[in-house]
C-alpha cells in the first residue's frame, strides 16, 4: 500500500509540474503573439495605403465625376488613422510583454538558463539554432530549458495561477 501511495504522489507531482510548465510556456509565448499582432496590423495598413494610392491615381484624373471626392478622402484618412492607432497600441503591448518576460528571465539563476530562455522566447529561435548558438547539444538545451521552466514557475507563482 505504501508503494502504491508513493507512486500516486509521484504521478500527481509530475502532472502538477507538467501543468505548471505549460502555464509558464503560455505566459512566455505572449511575446510571439504580440509580435504577430503588430505584424498583422502593419501589413493591413500597408495594403490599405497601397489600395488608396492606386485608387488615388484614378480619383485625381481630369475625368468628371458625379460624387464628391473630398468625403472619400476623409473617410480613407480616418481608416488609416484608426489602423495606425491599433498599430501603436499593439506595439506598446509588445514592448510591455517583452519587458515583463525579459525581467522574469533575468531572475533565473544560471547564465545558461537565461541564454536558452531568451533565445527561445524573445528571439523566437528554433531548438537547433539555439543549440548551435549556445554550443551545446540539443539534449542539453532541452534539459536546461526544462530546468529553467521549473525556475520560471517559482518566479512567476504570483503571476501565473498554479493550482
Amino acid at each position: 500500500m505504501d508503494s502504491y501511495n508513493k507512486q500516486q504522489k509521484q504521478a500527481l507531482c509530475s502532472d502538477n509540474i507538467k501543468k505548471q510548465n505549460e502555464q509558464v510556456k503560455e505566459w512566455l509565448w505572449r511575446y510571439r503573439e504580440a509580435k504577430k499582432d503588430v505584424r498583422r496590423w502593419e501589413e493591413e495598413l500597408a495594403e490599405l495605403v497601397g489600395m488608396q494610392e492606386s485608387a488615388g491615381a484614378i480619383r485625381y484624373s481630369d475625368m468628371p465625376k458625379s460624387s464628391g471626392g473630398q468625403a472619400d478622402l476623409s473617410d480613407e484618412m480616418v481608416k488609416r488613422e484608426k489602423l495606425w492607432k491599433k498599430i501603436q497600441k499593439a506595439r506598446y503591448k509588445r514592448i510591455r510583454v517583452f519587458s515583463e518576460i525579459k525581467n522574469a528571465i533575468e531572475r533565473l539563476p544560471t547564465a545558461d538558463e537565461r541564454e536558452v530562455m531568451s533565445y527561445r522566447y524573445l528571439g523566437l529561435m528554433d531548438w537547433g539554432i539555439i543549440s548551435t548558438k549556445v554550443e551545446l547539444n540539443i539534449r542539453q538545451v532541452y534539459r536546461i530549458h526544462g530546468k529553467a521552466l521549473r525556475g520560471m514557475g517559482k518566479i512567476l507563482k504570483n503571476v501565473i495561477e498554479c493550482h
